[in-house]
């Protein structure tokens, strides 16, 4: 009467090792996402956004509602220079006015970085 080891084990070790084995999966899978998003050059619809929020010293809250309300980064320029045209608000300030006109709150219910985006569809990619 042979039988494996894993056959002798009791129900909930059975449970625990099964649990760290999915642990270990997923830090093995989070490994593989960090090592691809180092190598990889950001898409450029992505690496726009993020040049955008440097430029403009923007938080990440105020790029994801301006990706929400379909503003386009490149013309970012000419809502933002309020030094010149004292009636115009700061660009964080208008991009908030704006994104509570067309949606009626102050802040997305989500707020995630263009890097989080980035790595989630990665993640997402390497599950399917």
């Amino acid at each position: 009467m042979s039988r494996s080891p894993v056959y002798l084990l009791k129900p909930y070790f059975l449970n625990d090792l099964i649990s760290i084995l999915i642990e270990w999966k997923v830090d093995e899978l989070a490994k593989k996402v960090m090592l691809m998003t180092k190598k990889k050059k950001k898409p450029d619809d992505y690496q726009v956004w993020i040049e955008a929020r440097k430029r403009y010293h923007l938080s990440h809250t105020h790029i994801q509602m301006a990706r929400e309300l379909g503003m386009n980064p490149e013309k970012f320029g000419k809502f933002d220079n309020y030094k010149q045209e004292p009636w115009k608000p700061p660009l964080p300030a208008f991009i908030e006015e704006i994104y509570f006109q067309r949606f009626k709150k102050k802040l997305p219910d989500n707020a995630r970085s263009i890097e989080q985006v980035i790595k989630d569809q990665i993640i997402s990619e390497l599950i399917e």
